[in-house]
Formats: structure tokens, C-alpha cells, sequence
């Protein structure tokens, strides 16, 4: 993975080169990620120039979710077909579906039924901590989707959650004008 050209955004937002203004006033709904957050990510998208990211990226690992959505068709599916790439759900939260938790131990994972039909997983990536929800997005199945998560993840995120996740919070700090934000706080 290639942190150089996230910094290089990091940056840019810094200096305010990309953000313009915000008033802060957003109001989201469940299930309905894409309408707000795939705008902005498709705005990244275009800022590391799409080229790069067709030549240096074989997976999409998006926090929110894949097919375990109630419409079966999340943000991480939304990304992966129109950008053409194989991609992955990756949620903190369930946002539907029955399940019952997964052992604890690393690996430990438990189908998430929607429907009946398994569309993704509750899947332990740390010993003792709280479960992600895993559901594939675009060319991968459920267990193919819990296996690359699974590889990915040192801590609860896998690294390229847990690095954008870090990188959002320093930039949702720097719009509020928060000074006092230490840029080297980890998870």
C-alpha cells in the first residue's frame, strides 16, 4: 500500500487546497452512506488522479458497508462496480441482518443472514475486541472477503482502515479548528 500519496492529501488539506467551506450541518441517514460519502470519495478519487489508483490498487477496502445492507448494495459495492475494482466492505456496526457473536479469538467469525441468505460476516480480527462486519462489495465472496480482512488486520481495523480512519479524525480536527489535535495519537 501506498501511504506516500495519502500524505501528500493530508497536505493538501492542511492548506485547504481541496476542502472549501463547511458548515458542519450534515444529516445522514442509515443506509444511505453512499449519497453523502461517495461523493467525497469519488472527489479523492479524482484528486490521486485515477490512473495511479487503476495502476496501484487491486482491492477497495471501504469502511461502511457491502452486501450486508438492506438493499444488498452498500457503498463498498456502489465503489467497486463503478470504479471497476474488487472491493470490500468493511463496518464497525451492523446496519441489518441476524447473527450471534462470533468466539473470541482471532479469525473467530459468525454468518450474518439477511433474508436467510448469508451476505456477509461478524468477524473477530483481534483477540477479546468487539467484531467487524465484513460483506463483500464487488468480485469476492463472503469468505473471500473475511479472508483478505483477516490478513489486513493487526489491531480491530485492518491497516488501511485504521490509517484513513486516523487521517479522518486529524482532518475532522483541523476543520473544527481544533489546534490542540496531537498528530501522532494511534488506536
Amino acid at each position: 500500500m501506498n501511504f506516500a500519496k495519502l500524505k501528500e492529501i493530508q497536505e493538501r488539506l492542511r492548506k485547504g487546497v481541496i476542502i472549501g467551506e463547511f458548515d458542519g450541518k450534515i444529516e445522514l441517514v442509515a443506509g444511505m452512506d453512499c449519497a453523502f460519502e461517495g461523493e467525497m470519495i469519488f472527489g479523492a478519487v479524482t484528486v490521486m488522479r485515477f490512473s495511479e489508483l487503476e495502476k496501484k490498487s487491486d482491492i477497495l477496502l471501504i469502511d461502511g458497508q457491502g452486501t450486508l445492507h438492506p438493499r444488498n448494495f452498500g457503498i463498498a459495492c456502489h465503489l467497486g462496480v463503478i470504479l471497476g475494482k474488487a472491493s470490500i466492505g468493511c463496518a464497525k456496526k451492523r446496519l441489518c441482518g441476524e447473527f450471534c457473536d462470533p468466539g473470541i479469538e482471532k479469525g473467530d467469525r459468525s454468518p450474518v443472514f439477511l433474508k436467510g441468505i448469508i451476505q456477509g460476516y461478524s468477524l473477530r480480527t483481534k483477540n477479546r475486541v468487539k467484531p467487524l462486519f465484513v460483506s463483500p462489495g464487488n468480485l469476492f465472496t463472503p469468505d473471500q472477503a473475511c479472508e483478505v480482512v483477516l490478513k489486513m488486520a493487526k489491531f480491530r481495523l485492518p491497516e488501511p482502515l485504521r490509517h484513513a480512519d486516523r487521517f479522518s479524525k486529524e482532518c475532522k480536527n483541523i476543520l473544527a479548528g481544533n489546534k490542540d489535535y496531537p498528530e501522532n495519537t494511534t488506536r
